[in-house]
C-alpha cells in the first residue's frame, strides 16, 4: 500500500521530491535523490498550478469566476520545463535522464511559484514599483533565478566535467529563462466575474477618448477655446496663460493647470486669455485634450490676439517626464506625437512669440531648459 502510494505522488517520494526542490531553489544539491515518476511528475505539476489557483482566488475572493483561458499561460512553464530537460540531457549525452530531470524541474517550479506569486502581489500593491530598474529586476527575478537553479541543478546531477556544466546553465538560461520573460502569459485561473457596472467604469476611465462622441468632440472643443481667447488691450501688458495636461492617468496634472489657471484669472487679469488643454477622462467632454497638435494651434492663437512687443505668454506644462527629456503625452488609446524640447522651441518660434515664461513640471525637466532660454 505504501509503494502504492508513493508510485502515485502521495507519499514519501513526493514530500522528498518537495523537498529536493527547495534545496535546489536556493542552489544545494537535490538532498534526498529526486525521486522519477510519471505520477511524481504530474502530482508537482497538479501542485503548481493549485498555488497559483490558490493565490488567484485569495486575491479575487469569492465572487470571481474560473478562467479557463489562463490555463495555456499557467501552463507553458510546463512546456518550457521539458524543453529544458530534453535539451540539457541531450547536451550532457543522458537521454535517459530526461524524466529525471523533468521531476526535478517541477520540483524547483514549487517553491519558485510562490516567490513568483509574492512578487506579483507587491507589485499589484505598490509595495514595489514597477517604475525604474527595481521594477524590472523584480519582474524578471522569478524567470532567470528559476533557469539558473535547474541548470545548477542538472549540473549537478549529471556526471560531466566543469566545462561543459557551465554549458548546461548557460542553455537552461537561453531555453528556459528568456523565453518566460518576454513571452506575456495571463496567469490568473480565478479572474473577476464579469459586472456590467464596473465594465462601464472601466470603459469611461480607460477608453473615454475612443467613443464615438467624444472623437467627434474634440474638434469642436479645440475651436471653441481658441475662440475665447479675447485679444490683448491698448495700453495694457496683457498676461496669456497656456497650460496642457498631459498624463489621463492621473488627476493631479488636472488639478494643477485648473487651480493654476483660476489663480491666473483672479490674481493676474487674465480672463479671456487662458487656454487648457486636458488629458483626463473626467474632463474628456468639456475640454481639448493635450497634443503637440493642440499645443501648435493654441500658440498660433495667443499669438494672433497678444501684442507680440508687449504682451507675455505664461507656459505651463504639466506631466511625467522621462530621462531623455520627452513631455510625457499619454491618453489611451491615443498615440501622441513627442514633444520634446527642440519640438517645443519650435513651436514657440514658429507662434512669433517673443515675450515667454516657460514652466515646465516634470521629471528631468532640467533638460528643457538649454533648448528653450534666449534673450527674451
Amino acid at each position: 500500500m505504501d509503494r502504492e502510494k508513493r508510485d502515485f505522488g502521495f507519499g514519501a517520494d513526493f514530500s522528498e521530491n518537495l523537498a529536493a526542490g527547495f534545496r535546489m531553489a536556493v542552489f544545494l544539491p537535490p538532498s534526498p535523490p529526486v525521486k522519477a515518476s510519471w505520477p511524481q511528475l504530474l502530482s508537482l505539476i497538479g501542485l503548481q498550478l493549485l498555488i497559483v489557483f490558490v493565490c488567484n482566488f485569495l486575491e479575487i475572493g469569492a465572487a470571481g469566476q474560473l478562467n479557463v483561458f489562463s490555463v495555456p499561460g499557467v501552463t507553458f512553464g510546463v512546456v518550457l520545463a521539458l524543453a529544458a530537460a530534453c535539451a540539457l540531457s541531450f547536451a550532457a549525452r543522458h537521454s535517459d535522464q530526461t524524466l529525471v530531470l523533468l521531476v526535478a524541474f517541477a520540483a524547483l517550479s514549487v517553491p519558485l511559484e510562490l516567490v513568483s506569486q509574492l512578487i506579483a502581489y507587491a507589485l499589484s500593491h505598490r509595495i514595489i514599483t514597477h517604475r525604474g530598474l527595481g521594477g524590472w529586476i523584480f519582474q524578471w527575478l522569478p524567470h532567470y533565478w528559476l533557469a539558473l537553479a535547474a541548470g545548477v541543478a542538472a549540473a549537478r546531477m549529471l556526471p560531466l566535467p566543469a566545462p561543459r556544466r557551465v554549458g548546461l546553465v548557460v542553455l537552461a538560461v537561453a531555453v528556459w529563462g528568456l523565453p518566460s520573460s518576454v513571452v506575456y502569459r495571463d496567469r490568473h485561473l480565478w479572474s473577476k466575474a464579469y459586472v456590467p457596472q464596473e465594465a462601464a467604469a472601466f470603459q469611461r476611465q480607460h477608453m473615454s477618448l475612443a467613443h464615438e462622441d467624444v472623437f467627434y468632440l474634440q474638434p469642436q472643443l479645440l475651436e471653441r477655446e481658441l475662440a475665447a481667447v479675447a485679444p490683448g488691450r491698448k495700453n495694457t501688458i496683457d498676461l496669456y496663460f497656456v497650460a496642457a495636461a498631459g498624463w489621463a492617468g492621473q488627476d493631479v496634472f488636472m488639478k494643477e493647470v485648473n487651480s493654476v489657471a483660476k489663480l491666473f484669472e483672479e490674481r493676474f487679469d487674465a480672463r479671456g486669455r487662458v487656454v487648457r488643454l486636458i488629458n483626463n477622462p473626467k474632463s474628456v467632454s468639456q475640454s481639448p485634450i493635450a497634443s503637440v497638435t493642440g499645443l501648435q494651434r493654441a500658440l498660433a492663437r495667443v499669438a494672433q490676439a497678444m501684442d507680440s512687443d508687449d504682451d507675455i505668454l505664461f507656459l505651463f506644462l504639466t506631466s511625467h517626464g522621462s530621462k531623455d527629456h520627452r513631455f510625457s503625452l499619454e491618453f489611451y488609446p491615443m498615440t501622441f506625437n513627442e514633444l520634446t524640447p527642440p519640438r517645443l522651441r519650435q513651436l514657440l518660434d514658429e507662434s512669433g512669440i517673443k515675450r515667454r515664461v516657460l514652466v515646465v513640471s516634470a521629471c528631468y525637466s532640467g533638460g528643457f531648459i538649454d533648448a528653450l532660454k534666449d534673450e527674451s
